[in-house]
């Protein structure tokens, strides 16, 4: 079991208590005439945070074996409230814009914090590209809800998990409260939905198939869902390129890539505790001219974590950048879906791991 740090242990006893006086006592009460039963209901309420942080609080990271946690690598992200697939260029914005090693382009393009769009926004549709860092700012947003930074009891949901199981979206929150032996978890469950006391955190869209109309299905049922408790926050996660934008009730945003000063945070955090190491990867990433090619690729979150893992091994940036290039494009089109047991719609079973790379040539 993984040892919950004391400021957590504190704060899940402080959501404990104001669970058990907002929802507990009187559900207790109702259903056995007695409040005899108030150890059992915080017990398990405890359980449930318990759970969720050993859910939320760790990330995998590419090329290494062990989960991370989450505090030791996260670096706040910035998301653009204009989508790039709205956006109108001619040849010369393109130019302007997208220049090769132009890194000056984030400074034109509107952003905001992905926490000021969580306080602005009661429903927000977050898009990006594969690597870009959504699950893991998805995860970071229910931590803050454990640590009570954000004032609602997170429900965090992964809806690839979600339509495999088979159940509608109800029954499966109400799932994740009934295994940890939550007293009458359907009442309590719809009564927070409806009082707009929870957080709920749907991850993944692109990641279900379209097989089988899963996607249209879950999409519906979303729908539904997001209506019947419009009172409550809701946050919903998908790839650029698998979105329809078919939800009228969400605010759309776009993860924006790593400016340089988050690559440094990033980096920083990487490695903490290594003074030398650090100095070493932000010089060689960050300030060195010949590097200004691979710094392109140190945009995307997934991808800084592969250069500082190719930095931790060698103590350099290899010198032949076809070895990063191709580690880069791997790791984006087939061992990023592997590492979460991710199967993509069979449309795309033709494509295989080379003819994706001679496309991308």
């Amino acid at each position: 079991m993984i040892p919950i740090p004391p400021e957590i242990q504190t704060t899940i006893a402080s959501a404990v208590s104001w669970l058990w006086g907002e929802y507990g006592a009187k559900a207790v009460e109702k259903a056995t005439g007695k409040v005899r039963d108030e150890a059992k209901w915080r017990w398990s309420i405890d359980k449930y945070y318990t759970s969720l942080y050993e859910k939320v609080g760790f990330v995998r990271i590419l090329g290494r074996m062990e989960a991370e946690p989450l505090e030791n690598v996260f670096t706040h992200v910035n998301v653009m409230e204009k989508l790039l697939a709205e956006q109108r260029y001619d040849i010369a914005r393109l130019k302007a814009e997208f220049a090769p090693r132009d890194f000056s382009w984030h400074e034109r393009v509107k952003r905001i914090s992905g926490e000021e769009a969580v306080a602005e926004y009661p429903k927000l549709y977050i898009l990006g590209k594969p690597g870009a860092g959504k699950t893991t700012f998805l995860k970071h947003t229910a931590l803050r809800a454990i640590k009570h930074e954000i004032k609602k009891i997170p429900i965090f949901v992964t809806l690839k998990e979600l339509s495999d199981s088979g159940q509608e979206i109800l029954e499966f929150i109400i799932h994740q409260f009934q295994v940890h032996r939550f007293p009458d978890p359907e009442e309590f469950v719809v009564d927070l939905l409806k009082d707009g006391n929870g957080i709920v955190l749907f991850d993944g869209l692109d990641e279900v198939n379209l097989a089988d109309d899963k996607r249209a299905t879950l999409i519906s049922q979303l729908n539904d869902f997001v209506y019947q408790y419009g009172d409550c926050p809701i946050l919903l996660t998908c790839r650029v390129a698998a979105t329809d934008y078919s939800f009228t009730q969400f605010d759309y945003v776009e993860m924006a890539d790593f400016d340089e000063g988050q690559m440094g945070h990033y980096i920083d955090r990487w490695f903490v505790g290594n003074e030398t190491k650090r100095m070493g990867c932000r010089k060689a990433l960050l300030e060195d001219e010949q590097n200004k090619a691979v710094r392109e690729l140190a945009q995307v979150p997934l991808l800084l974590a592969l250069l500082c893992l190719v930095y931790e091994e060698r103590n350099e940036i290899p010198p032949n950048r076809d070895e990063i290039y191709e580690e880069a494009t791997r790791a984006l089109l087939s061992k990023w879906d592997a590492s979460r047991n991710i199967s993509r719609d069979t449309v795309y079973k033709e494509l295989s791991l080379k003819r994706k790379q001679k496309m991308l040539a």
